[in-house]
């Protein structure tokens, strides 16, 4: 076989001669660009393994950057992929080949639960979580357990929730007869529903829903239950389950709901939010250690703190004056030490009045001590050596000055 570049391979694999195994994960077939960083030899030993119908003794890595990764939906890895000569598969299986097992708790002590879609921002975390995968939504639902909230993705699907014994539930889609054109609905009696517009459910306990001032900010049922903690059991996740929801003609379980012992002690969430803090040390080793190419080399620190000040604004602030983006990390988090930054790096800035360090000198936005230290290092730097942003000589020096004057107000605020 002539192979003159990767895109004969290419065809070959869209075409099915080369073909795909995907090793446990949930993840469309990728396309033939995925030969796009072999070697010509490389590419000419896989037309012989094709000719030959003779794999190669050992795989061939295809795509080390990130840009050619195609992403499990479950696990939510960026695969690396290796080929064989004659097949194509991911160098690692899937963590999570049969999908991921969700259960999580929730305290009612009033004896009434909320039921609605979505809670936020008055049942907020710091953060975010990749909920275009299994894995990001279970994570998701882990953390909202954590601020008294049950919370789970259901798609676009405007569920009910059944009562189906004394103390049990299901969060439930009806079936449908096409030949009769009518639901089917599941056991027991509809206590409530849920408008799906944000794909997810939420369920809270009926005095911290009053507590947290959300009467009349949502569109909800509460349903009458008998006062404790309840179990929620989601298949949303699992393979086999969620594949049984294409079966339109049975009613979907989502999620199992059960009454498993007497009331906990009531938490003060806003309590505990109102106390929460972190430092921008413990950001920064946060940033390198979640994207170690991003944050790379001598100067990772630096952008590191270039996206929180400049890249980064749409992280979620604090109202104590942190950012976190991560929304697993936790008070005791390790830290990096921030150097002085005292030459010249790029900072993606001209220092506009809608610069985070300006509008935090002007007195519209609040730092943390750790991060205000942090703007002032780098609005330091800036005032010394410019912000190399690409602009000109001109740009540059009025750069030095507006830093010089909202260096001495960052300096003033600290004291």
């Amino acid at each position: 076989m002539n192979i003159d570049g990767y895109y004969v391979l290419a065809e070959l694999f869209d075409n099915g001669a080369i073909s795909f195994h995907h090793n446990g994960h949930k993840m469309m077939r990728p396309d033939g660009e995925v030969f796009a960083q072999l070697t010509q030899s490389d590419c000419v030993a896989v037309g012989q393994a094709i000719d030959t119908k003779t794999p190669f003794k050992e795989f061939v890595p295809l795509n080390s950057l990130r840009y050619y990764m195609p992403l499990c939906t479950c696990c939510g890895n960026h695969l690396e992929l290796e080929t064989d000569g004659i097949s194509v598969i991911p160098k690692n299986p899937c963590e999570y080949p049969n999908g991921i097992p969700l259960t999580f708790e929730l305290n009612v002590p009033s004896g009434i639960m909320v039921v609605g879609n979505h809670f936020s921002p008055h049942f907020k975390i710091l953060g975010d979580h990749d909920v275009n995968t299994d894995a990001g939504r279970v994570k998701r639902s882990k953390a909202m357990e954590n601020i008294g909230c049950a919370h789970a993705f259901v798609g676009n699907s405007c569920p009910d929730v059944y009562q189906t014994g004394r103390d049990t539930f299901v969060v439930v889609t009806p079936g449908y007869n096409e030949e009769t054109d009518k639901e089917l609905p599941p056991e027991g009696n509809r206590v409530a529903g849920v408008c799906t517009d944000a794909w997810w459910y939420s369920i809270v306990d009926g005095d911290e829903f009053t507590r947290r001032n959300c009467e009349e900010e949502y569109d909800v049922e509460k349903v009458e239950v008998r006062p404790g903690v309840y179990q929620f059991t989601h298949f949303m996740h699992i393979k086999e389950k969620s594949e049984e929801k294409d079966d339109s003609s049975k009613p979907f379980i989502y999620t199992e709901i059960r009454w498993i012992r007497q009331p906990d002690p009531v938490r003060d969430y806003q309590k505990e939010w109102s106390k929460k803090n972190l430092t921008a040390g413990q950001i920064i080793y946060n940033l390198i250690e979640r994207f170690p190419t991003l944050y790379d080399g001598d100067d990772a620190v630096q952008k590191a703190a270039n996206k929180i000040f400049f890249i980064g604004r749409k992280g979620d602030w604090h109202e104590n004056g942190f950012v976190q983006y991560d929304a697993g990390m936790k008070a005791d988090a390790p830290s990096v030490d921030i150097p002085v930054f005292d030459k010249p790096y790029r900072w993606n800035t001209h220092l506009d009045l809608d610069s985070l360090p300006v509008l935090v000198a002007n007195g519209s936005n609040f730092l943390n001590p750790s991060f205000l230290e942090l703007a002032i290092n780098v609005v330091r730097c800036i005032a010394k050596h410019g912000a190399n942003s690409g602009a000109t000589d001109a740009n540059t020096e009025n750069e030095k000055r507006r830093a010089k004057t909202y260096l001495g107000k960052l300096i003033e605020l600290s004291r």
